[in-house]
């Protein structure tokens, strides 16, 4: 089940590009397609998608993503910016949408109690270029009170969620 709104019309939008095939192509989007919620968009490579262990490369990320993560990681590897303590919790939702080729939704919230009413929410869409592979993942995030957490955390996603890894 999909708790928020802006994702949920995403997956609309995604499920509406791909028709009756199993994948949409990345080709289907326009970018007035995502207009919507192109702060909270990125765009990340699957690199040897059929391997055991895929490499995953952000190609772009939206301006709210970047916020979220306190740096820009277009063109680098998540193995190299997620905090390794996240790994588990943040890599293993991308693995699972490349072997299921399936939409996979993520719901974040931090340990903190004081924090009550924090979460992160995120929705990974596969594409393909050539109708069988996944090589590229629409991802859209939205973390819910994010301006009033701001001034209170120490500046990452990762700190506010206090992502644990598993």
């Amino acid at each position: 089940m999909l708790y928020h709104e802006q994702l949920a019309s995403l997956l609309d939008r995604w499920r509406f590009r791909r028709g009756t095939r199993r994948l949409p192509t990345h080709g289907d989007f326009r970018f007035t397609d995502l207009q919507p919620w192109i702060g909270h968009i990125g765009l990340v490579e699957i690199q040897g998608g059929q391997t055991a262990e895929p490499h995953m490369k952000v190609r772009l990320a939206g301006r709210r993503l970047v916020e979220y993560d306190g740096a820009d990681f277009s063109g680098k590897y998540l193995d190299d910016v997620v905090p390794e303590y996240a790994r588990g919790e943040i890599l293993r939702p991308y693995l699972t949408c490349v072997r299921k080729q399936a939409p996979q939704y993520s719901v974040f919230t931090p340990d903190n109690p004081e924090l009550e009413g924090y979460r992160m929410h995120r929705l990974l869409l596969p594409t393909t270029s050539n109708g069988k592979d996944i090589d590229l993942v629409l991802v859209g995030i939205y973390v819910d009170r994010w301006e009033e957490a701001e001034g209170n955390s120490s500046g990452t996603i990762y700190d506010l969620m206090s992502l644990t890894g598993s």
